[in-house]
């Protein structure tokens, strides 16, 4: 079994890094991905799922599995309906 890295979310000001650490979070399947996810919503908090996909240059199905990673750990919310609504980073 090959050993797999663990990060962490750190914020320091305005910008959010990993940093390795034992916590088990949603950066550990997709780091890279999840960073520019949340990047993208601090940059724009009404983004959709489409417009990450098409400014990070992977699919749409890829940014909503790592989306639901990010609320299920707390990461990211969605405020309001599908259409009109935003997303919050809370964590």
């Amino acid at each position: 079994m090959r050993p797999t890295s663990i990060y962490t979310l750190c914020i320091k000001g305005d910008m959010y890094y990993k940093e390795r650490g034992s916590l088990k979070t949603a950066l550990q399947s997709a780091p890279e991905t999840a960073l520019q996810i949340i990047n993208e919503i601090r940059n724009n908090p009404n983004v959709t799922l489409s417009e990450i996909a098409e400014k990070i240059g992977v699919s749409r199905r890829w940014i909503a599995t790592n989306m639901k990673h990010l609320q299920d750990t707390g990461v990211v919310k969605r405020v309001g309906p599908n259409k009109g609504g935003h997303w919050e980073i809370i964590g």
